[in-house]
């Protein structure tokens, strides 16, 4: 897995940090947001999904939006890039949302503390996974894999004719063995 850490600060505007990353990667590219306050680590208090919920929020560049999975620990926020988020290439807007219900005044109220943005910057792939399916090699791969299936069918059917030829056979020499033990012990 390739992982990128991010320093973002809560309270300054930081220089906009990029990852770079290629289109169609799926689940094997990692950031890790480190949080700071004015250069202090920011320490979330509570427990995630309790007390507050995270979001690594983005836009992509054809508009969409979306939010982004976590996990949370001593190190900061990870979150895995999917296929979704690197489907188009180009810039990716992102930054990180911390979502929490606090009671003010008696009332319940939701807030919202966002980290200063950065981008995944996302390389054109030269291999587009989605056009396989119509070309002349998908034809000769998917042929290839059912031969395999066809042979290893083919295999497990010779193993088990053998497995059941021999077991009588193998039955008869225990049972000769057996007998000729109990003839020695007399």
């Amino acid at each position: 897995m390739v992982k990128d850490i991010i320093k973002l600060d809560l309270h300054k505007q930081s220089a906009y940090p990029t990852i770079f990353a290629k289109q169609y990667d799926t689940l094997e590219r990692e950031i890790t947001i480190e949080l700071y306050n004015d250069d202090v680590p920011y320490t979330l208090q509570g427990t995630a999904g309790n007390d507050y919920i995270i979001m690594l929020r983005y836009t992509k560049p054809d508009g969409k939006q979306g939010l982004l999975d976590y996990s949370v620990d001593s190190r900061g926020i990870h979150a895995c890039l999917t296929d979704q988020v690197l489907c188009s290439d180009g810039r990716i807007i992102c930054d990180i949302g911390i979502y929490r219900n606090k009671t003010t005044n008696g009332a319940s109220v939701n807030s919202l503390l966002s980290s200063s943005i950065f981008y995944i910057q996302v390389g054109k792939s030269a291999f587009d996974e989605t056009q396989v399916v119509s070309s002349n090699e998908y034809l000769a791969l998917t042929t290839a894999i059912n031969n395999c299936i066809r042979i290893t069918d083919e295999c497990k059917k010779i193993i088990t004719e053998y497995t059941n030829t021999i077991k009588p056979e193998m039955q008869a020499l225990i049972n000769r063995m057996k007998e000729h033990l109990d003839s020695v012990n007399r």
